[in-house]
């Protein structure tokens, strides 16, 4: 029975830790911060944003969280009507100034809300170090495509490994 018991609270410990995380990520990234003073983190803003490679680099890749309070403070820097929840979290966490925990900022090239909230950021969010925007072919199943995303993969590799001071090996990876 005890044994059960220790297997439960294991298992418990890693969800009340996402739990926590999830209620209040901003919180946890400043916690994460301080525990981790020579880490680099970066933000991941767009759904594609190859975190593996940030990881490889030593460095912390957070999706960013999306909020009800962030997403009203992007009001005044973006016209709302067509902007997703999402993006409007993004530059609302930039104006607030949630942004300056972060080291850096990729960008996925998806839509033209994320680009404009990139060129708000670039203006408005000078905490953040470094910021890239990652390309992504419109359709893939065109001939030109595929060589032009795997370019865009090694240049972001490359990029990343020039920002974190370490090469990224295929072990890393």
């Amino acid at each position: 029975l005890q044994e059960l018991n220790t297997l439960k609270n294991l298992a418990e410990d890693p969800l009340n830790t996402l739990k926590k995380v999830a209620e209040d990520p901003w919180s946890f990234l400043r916690q994460w911060k301080a525990d981790h003073p020579d880490s680099k983190v970066i933000g991941c803003a767009g759904v594609y944003v190859p975190e593996e490679v940030i990881h490889a680099a030593g460095m912390l890749p957070i999706v960013l969280p999306e909020g009800e309070k962030t997403a009203e403070a992007a009001s005044s820097w973006m016209a709302m009507s067509t902007v997703c929840d999402p993006v409007r979290t993004l530059v609302g966490a930039g104006v607030q100034g949630d942004l300056s925990l972060l080291d850096g900022l990729v960008f996925v090239d998806l839509c033209p809300s994320l680009r404009e909230a990139s060129q708000v950021l670039g203006k408005r969010a000078a905490e953040v170090k470094w910021q890239k925007m990652l390309a992504f072919p419109a359709v893939m199943n065109r001939r030109s495509a595929r060589p032009y995303f795997y370019q865009e993969l090694l240049d972001f590799r490359s990029t990343v490994e020039e920002w974190a001071g370490r090469e990224i090996t295929v072990r890393a990876l």
